[in-house]
């Protein structure tokens, strides 16, 4: 027989790897790591930024802001990313702005990821909180 509390011990051990199991299971993609069959591209750095301040917030959406490039549906600012763009610039109109905003940054990707078209890529987007469109 187990001497008393050791079963606790192992019960509450094996309790927290299920949580833990759970936990990872529910919070959706595993964050991604490098190997030999897997590449990755850091995006993180400077992309343009617009705020859409129309009075219904929806302008982008209403004039297809995504069909073009960012800079040509009117003034965009660089910011970095990661980041919270709330607190990066000194425009108050900006740290207190609430609706949509849009990110944009061109990137090349490697040869190979477009020449096997049964090769997989995934976009895991960080930190995009609340809603987002991409």
């Amino acid at each position: 027989m187990s001497p008393p509390g050791r079963l606790g011990l192992l019960g509450a051990l094996c309790l927290c790897s299920v949580f833990d199991a759970v936990c990872l299971l529910d919070s959706g993609m595993l964050f991604p790591r490098e190997s030999s069959s897997r590449e990755l591209k850091e995006l993180s750095g400077l992309w343009s930024f617009r705020a859409d301040k129309s009075a219904n917030r929806n302008q982008g959406f209403e004039r297809a802001w995504y069909k073009s490039r960012l800079a040509e549906t009117g003034p965009v600012i660089d910011m970095p990313v990661p980041a919270s763009y709330n607190d990066i610039t000194q425009d108050p109109t900006l740290r207190d702005f609430i609706g949509w905003v849009w990110y944009e940054r061109e990137v090349v990707v490697p040869a190979r990821w477009v020449a096997d078209e049964g090769t997989r890529v995934v976009l895991r987007v960080g930190s995009a909180h609340y809603y987002s469109v991409v």
